[in-house]
């Protein structure tokens, strides 16, 4: 991130005095859930919907009631599926046992009512199961998952629908299974896998199945339809990706992580409009021991754990969100399993608690690029942006300085820059100044000298809003920049 201008041993000393904000605005909370499995999250609440391996049912968490078990079957032993909530939390996909059937059976969950309703299948079965659910859509209407076609030798992707029953989705190869993973808010368009070529992304739309080529399974729909987010394969170089009918295959990018045979991008998530998903990269390993990311339209793939550290989140445990597994459709819920400081398996979830509107900006230099958050793009005065942090007009994170050692004797040694980059604050908030949502500041042309002094230049233009640098003393001695910003229309 840093333009500096001394050697590598003391970039990468720099970067980790100086990267670590001393305060933040607090915009996220983290809920430990150990033992627990998050799958999913509504709009509404929220609600996550999850497995509890220690009883064997389903779970669903709120803020307020905690943890309780609402029966359902988890996934194991022959069993399959997963737990999915509609965005108004009245109902829950899954897979339930049917007592009259003696089958496992794709099902719904009437949260009000506190009841399972099982769904049937397709026409046969395998062992103890029928079919399986393992995705439901926005307005709840519609399950999709998989029904077994002739015996155990295959199984079609299915989808049962409020009012109209069970509907088989077929195989597009003869002999081979296909399965849908998910469907969009009103069930026109479910996405899952088909084996033939191996086993590779399917989307069906109004029942009509595409299959992408070079693709693993593909796992998540925007509401209309339009993005599918998946599983990455030869045809993305193992990168996660997003497709559309318009635009074919794009590859989401990676973090990087090396590693031979290399990691493999996971797509499980994203929001309702498409400008968000959610996933991990991992190789051969535990389940939780790769590293979660978040992509967003317009500025790419980041971090999870730098994403909601810019949210300022509390983390104790210093959890590692390495395997997110659901996201609800308004970006604001995140859940899944991690690491942490005192366990290799923690289920987690984060609540996105305020509404972010300025977001400080940093990049190595002046330049254009692009940044999105809360479903909005800037244009940058950076010349890429490299981290982010949500900000207040009183709460700015806070840097702390490179100051080098004295020299010994009366050598006067004469101070170099040790690090250089470049800052701005962006805001987009269409309810305070509905004329003029997107106001930013120019940019700032920050050098940080070896002996703690910090200078900066101003250039580009503004839009409603200004930004310096402030040097200060912390209460534990140390010297810190941060960069207050104003806003013209509030007179501060």
């Amino acid at each position: 991130m840093w333009r500096n201008l001394t050697s590598p041993v003391v970039r990468i000393a720099l970067i980790a005095a100086v990267c670590a904000p001393a305060a933040s605005a607090q915009l996220a909370e983290l809920t430990e859930l150990p033992g627990l499995t998050p799958w999913d999250a509504s709009n509404v609440g929220p609600v996550v919907v999850g497995e509890n391996g220690a009883t064997g049912e389903y779970f669903e968490w709120t803020s307020v009631g905690g943890v309780v078990d609402i029966g359902g079957v988890i996934a194991g032993g022959g069993v399959g599926g997963t737990p999915r909530i509609s965005d108004d939390a009245m109902r829950v996909g899954g897979t339930d046992f049917n007592t009259v059937s003696g089958f496992h059976e794709l099902s719904l969950y009437d949260r009000i009512l506190g009841t399972w309703t099982n769904l049937g299948g397709i026409g046969s079965s395998c062992s103890t199961e029928i079919s399986s659910g393992w995705g439901i859509s926005g307005d709840g209407n519609h399950i999709v998952g998989l029904g077994w076609f002739t015996g155990c030798a295959d199984a079609h992707a299915m989808q049962w629908d409020q009012g109209g029953g069970n509907t088989d989705l077929g195989s597009s190869v003869a002999g081979e299974s296909s399965r849908a993973n998910g469907v969009n808010f009103d069930g026109t368009v479910a996405v899952g896998w088909q084996d033939g070529a191996g086993r590779e992304g399917a989307v069906w739309i109004n029942g009509v199945q595409t299959v992408l080529a070079g693709t693993s399974e593909a796992q998540a729909v925007s509401d209309d339809g339009t993005w599918v987010a998946g599983i990455g394969g030869s045809a993305t170089l193992n990168e996660a990706y997003r497709w559309s009918q318009g635009t074919g295959l794009e590859p989401l990018g990676s973090l990087g992580l090396g590693g031979f045979p290399p990691p493999r991008g996971f797509s499980v998530a994203m929001s309702g409009d498409g400008s968000t998903i959610l996933g991990f990269d991992r190789g051969f390993g535990f389940p939780t021991g790769g590293e979660g990311w978040i992509w967003f339209d317009g500025s790419g793939l980041m971090s999870l754990d730098d994403y909601f550290a810019s949210l300022g989140i509390v983390n104790p445990n210093n959890v590692r969100f390495s395997l997110p597994l659901g996201m609800s459709a308004d970006g604001k819920t995140f859940c899944g399993l991690g690491r942490s400081d005192v366990s290799l398996f923690t289920g987690w979830v984060v609540t996105i608690t305020g509404d972010p509107e300025c977001f400080l900006v940093v990049g190595p230099s002046a330049g254009t690029s692009d940044f999105s958050s809360i479903g909005h793009t800037w244009e940058t005065q950076l010349a890429a942006v490299d981290q982010t942090y949500a900000v207040t007009l009183d709460d700015m994170p806070a840097f702390e300085l490179p100051i080098e050692a004295k020299p010994r004797g009366k050598t006067r040694r004469v101070p170099t820059p040790a690090a250089e980059f470049a800052v701005q604050v962006l805001m987009w908030n269409p309810g305070a100044f509905p004329a003029n949502p997107e106001q930013y500041t120019h940019g700032l042309d920050v050098t940080l000298w070896s002996n703690g002094r910090v200078t900066s230049n101003p250039y580009g233009a503004g839009d409603g809003m200004e930004i310096r640098h402030q040097v200060f003393e912390g209460t534990d001695g140390k010297r810190y920049v941060r960069f207050p910003f104003t806003i013209e229309a509030l007179g501060q």
